[in-house]
């Protein structure tokens, strides 16, 4: 699917589209804070106990094809199998991408034609919040673009798997074409 945009300027047509892929499985474990030193007056029971705790926030964290119950936003609600869903909220988050982000600012970047690509990962925690925002692009104030953008989504019905609610990982490629400013004679 494709979203498409047009500036306001002839020098400049940004097509952008977002594709919401799978997630990837080693986000959670490279991820995942690393746990505090431990203090001295720790005993080993709740060292044990610390272990325990930090394994169960990592198993909670479920990736995006893996996930029995998708979250979802209101919006995708009335679907009713998950695929369903996920398609919903990857037409959604594509949608809210296409009508949120700053479509002038590869043209404030003097940004050089062609295709340009932001890779963005975040989590959807087991109260539906946005959380854990990262991007990668060839420019910073892309990266901050887009994680703007990411972070204006709504709160989402949380994913669930095994009737227990979890986090889910998606990543997001952000695609878009920067095109050769148009001349004054209308020639390129």
């Amino acid at each position: 699917m494709n979203i498409n945009f047009k500036t306001n300027y002839k020098h400049l047509l940004l097509s952008v589209f977002a594709v919401m892929l799978v997630s990837l499985t080693s986000y959670a474990q490279e991820n995942t804070p690393t746990p505090e030193p431990a203090k001295e007056t720790e005993t080993k029971e709740e060292k044990a106990e610390e272990q325990k705790e930090e394994s169960k926030e990592k198993a909670k964290v479920v990736a995006f094809n893996g996930i029995e119950s998708v979250p979802h936003p209101m919006e995708c609600k009335s679907k009713t199998t998950n695929n369903e869903r996920k398609q919903c909220v990857s037409r959604f988050i594509q949608m809210h991408v296409g009508r949120k982000f700053d479509t002038e600012l590869p043209r404030e970047l003097g940004l050089s034609p062609g295709r340009k690509r932001i890779f963005v990962q975040f989590k959807i925690d087991e109260t539906g919040k946005v959380i854990d925002i990262q991007s990668r692009a060839e420019h910073p104030d892309l990266e901050k673009e887009a994680e703007r953008v990411i972070a204006m989504l709504p709160e989402f019905i949380p994913g669930e798997q095994g009737g227990e609610k979890v986090s889910v990982v998606y990543s997001l490629p952000i695609v878009f074409m920067v095109e050769e400013p148009i001349k004054k004679d209308g020639k390129n």
